[in-house]
């Protein structure tokens, strides 16, 4: 045989006894060691020291690469030597042990398996005499089938070993997946079992599938410490995890980096992660998730039966996560039906419009946690700003929808539109905000009657649920906002109605007023301008300083004075209907104020005009309409005896045209408000009664009205409302 010589192998062969019996201990100390790695680091010194050889050496196999990997040796082994090359000659030679002659000495080496199995390669290099003996030969085939023996033995121990850790990991695995309903805590329990269960995993992630986007989107991490993975969504075919969800099988990743598979992404926790074992939850057919563990520090960390045993727990895992998602549903779709029935009991709590619109808006941002949220109400036509209201409780008035935005569309086409991030939709393109927000129609009877948009300031994700309890909410809003319409509609009615009334009673009042004021001023006409006359007679023929000159005087100031009153008895009883053409407002008031503003100014009264420059023309008699704007003018004076500031403004409201009067005077209190227009009331000395009722009647004539605002001390303002002139309304 190479490498030994016949001397050789008698000489050693006077030592076998001591050598056999340190074979003994050999044996007994494998049999007692249980570790794999100590017994060969063991066998490579025990070999050495029995052969007497300058080095030794142990490779193991590994099944994973089929490599031989250098695990313990003595000296200068590894120099210079083909470990491959005597392990394929090895398993392809009947001899048990090898012998050969290498540049730096004689080698004996030996593949040690067992059944098939392959442990590794075992050897030695360099005998003390240069050669080794037969016995030498016999002695390391011996020590070989011990160490086989002893390897055989510790991987069943290890086997039963891990197949116990497996099971009491799987035990705990399963007391966690039981330990919940609730979804989040209970992901994060079937994470870290099974990472505690394989110990090459250093982290691991859970992904759940959005039913609606088809997406794997991060619902559980353990051992990631980036924020942002938590946000992590990958698409059907993105990913190592996403690949395991399409073909619905486990996946063993030798290397995670591999360009067909790696994540590209700029989380760098991420893209450190170079293996990894995926399983999907599987639930009845149908994948719901994935779970993977990863290790950062190797390729190649993982093993089959890993991939086994996470196959194993994903199995049920998927049982659990199902049950406690059904769970999350019910109680979620509970939690909505209670918010939904507090929301119809608010909602059908008033009729006034105002607290309806805010009501629905304090629910929306409730039920979803948004930012703000805002309703316009839509006639078919035209969209006006309804409510608007923030999550912390500000209010901020919007003005017009954007011309073919969010609103606008939703209201044009009925549909609702969702929008998870602005600055990615056509419809915000250059926009400064980078939320989210989702419009939604409100229709009711099959027509849309507002949009209602809830917003977030961050992008944001609209889950089904959510679009879910907007949606219903909406339907909800929707008939709300409808019968409190209605009520709106019905009470202006109903105004209108006791206001026409109120007219038409008071109209027949101050008719039978009239007559009897006409017939009463005819009756008393003739013999007061009989006294005024002979008063006139007697002034004439009484000389300047007679006695009785003042009393003659009083006399026939205060037969004037009732000779004005029959006047405006006349007046009032007459009511002659007006002649209207188109007149411009403001040009009225000029020429009523040119009569009347040095008088004003005499008596202290500061005078400020506000005329509309591009008021319509309405159609009035701008003789009657003279004589209300001059008792409105005096009544203004005589309430501010010691000056103040008199107020004129025209302008445009919807369809009327509105002059105003507004004093800084004493003001009335309610009870005189009451009765303001009625005839001969009055509150002055020497009044009346007749110039703010005069005035009511002619306005009335012309199709309008007088409203009036006041408070004891603080002033009055009285308002003229006219029709604007319609098309060849010339009276």
């Amino acid at each position: 045989m190479p490498g030994m010589s016949k001397g050789a192998r008698k000489g050693r062969g006077r030592g076998l006894l001591p050598r056999l019996r340190e074979l003994q201990r050999i044996s007994l100390e494998l049999m007692a060691e249980q570790d794999p790695e100590c017994l060969v680091a063991g066998m490579v010194r025990s070999v050495q020291e029995l052969l007497g050889a300058r080095a030794a050496w142990f490779y193991r196999y590994a099944e994973e690469t089929g490599a031989l990997e250098l695990v313990a040796t003595t000296g200068d082994a590894a120099s210079s030597l083909d470990p491959c090359g005597l392990w394929e000659e090895g398993l392809s030679s009947r001899a048990r042990v090898l012998c050969r002659e290498e540049g730096a000495g004689p080698v004996l080496a030996a593949p040690i398996g067992w059944e098939g199995e392959r442990f590794g390669l075992l050897g030695v290099r360099g005998a003390p005499t240069g050669v080794f003996s037969s016995d030498d030969l016999e002695l390391f085939g011996l020590l070989a089938a011990h160490l086989a023996v002893a390897l055989r033995n510790a991987r069943i121990l290890a086997g039963a070993q891990e197949e116990r850790r497996r099971a009491e990991a799987l035990a705990r695995a399963t007391a966690a997946l039981t330990s919940t309903l609730e979804l989040e805590p209970l992901l994060e329990n079937v994470l870290v079992a099974a990472i505690q269960a394989i110990p090459a995993a250093e982290k691991g992630s859970i992904l759940l599938r959005d039913e609606r986007t088809g997406e794997l989107r991060m619902r559980a991490l353990v051992g990631y410490t980036d924020p942002r993975i938590r946000q992590v969504s990958f698409a059907e075919r993105e990913g190592y995890s996403a690949k395991a969800a399409r073909e619905g099988r486990p996946l063993l990743i030798s290397d995670a980096r591999d360009p067909a598979i790696c994540y590209d992404g700029e989380i760098e926790e991420m893209r450190a992660i170079q293996s990894a074992i995926v399983a999907p939850l599987r639930y009845r057919g149908r994948v719901t998730g994935v779970i993977a563990l990863d290790n950062a520090s190797r390729k190649g960390a993982f093993r089959q039966e890993d991939l086994y045993f996470l196959t194993l727990f994903a199995d049920h895992a998927a049982v659990a996560v199902e049950n406690a998602q059904l769970f999350e549903r019910e109680r979620r779709r509970s939690t909505e039906l209670e918010a939904l029935r507090q929301a119809s009991l608010r909602l059908t709590s008033s009729l006034e419009l105002g607290p309806v619109l805010r009501a629905i808006l304090e629910i929306a941002l409730d039920l979803v946690s948004g930012d703000d949220a805002h309703i316009f109400l839509y006639d078919g036509e035209r969209l006006t700003f309804g409510a608007a209201l923030s999550s912390d409780g500000s209010v901020e008035p919007l003005g017009w929808p954007r011309p073919g935005g969010l609103t606008e569309t939703v209201a044009r086409t009925g549909q609702q539109l969702v929008i998870p991030d602005v600055n990615a939709h056509p419809l915000y393109r250059d926009w400064p905000w980078g939320g989210a927000i989702v419009g939604i129609p409100l229709r009711a009877s099959d027509r849309v009657v507002g949009v209602m948009n809830v917003a977030f300031q961050s992008p944001h994700e609209f889950d089904e649920a959510e679009l879910r309890i907007l949606g219903l909410l909406a339907d909800q809003a929707a008939a709300a906002i409808e019968n409190a319409r209605l009520y709106q509609d019905l009470h202006q009615q109903m105004t209108r109605l006791r206001e026409a009334q109120a007219r038409l009673v008071q109209s027949a009042r101050l008719a039978a007023i009239g007559e009897l004021a006409a017939g009463v001023a005819h009756e008393l006409n003739n013999p007061l301008t009989s006294v005024i006359g002979f008063a006139e007679i007697l002034l004439e023929e009484m000389e300047a300083d007679s006695p009785h000159r003042p009393d003659v005087e009083k006399i026939l100031a205060e037969a004037r004075r009732a000779g004005q009153i029959i006047h405006d008895l006349l007046d009032f009883a007459r009511q002659l209907p007006p002649r209207r053409v188109p007149t411009d407002i403001n040009e009225v008031l000029r020429e009523t104020m040119a009569l009347t503003r040095t008088r004003l100014e005499r008596n202290g009264i500061a005078i400020q005009e506000s005329y509309s420059a591009d008021l319509p023309l309405v159609a009035v008699d701008a003789s009657r309409m003279k004589q209300v704007f001059l008792n409105l003018l005096q009544n203004a004076a005589q309430a501010m005896p010691k000056g103040g500031t008199l107020q004129i403004r025209t302008e445009r409201v919807g369809q009327e045209v509105a002059v105003t009067f507004s004093d800084t005077g004493v003001g009335m209190p309610p009870e005189v408000l009451e009765h303001l227009f009625e005839p001969f009331f009055t509150t002055k000395a020497g009044g009346t009664g007749l110039g703010l009722p005069v005035s009511l009647g002619i306005v009335q004539e012309h199709g309008g009205r007088i409203t009036v605002e006041s408070a004891s001390g603080k002033g009055s303002a009285f308002t003229v409302w006219l029709p604007i002139a319609a098309s060849g309304d010339d009276g």
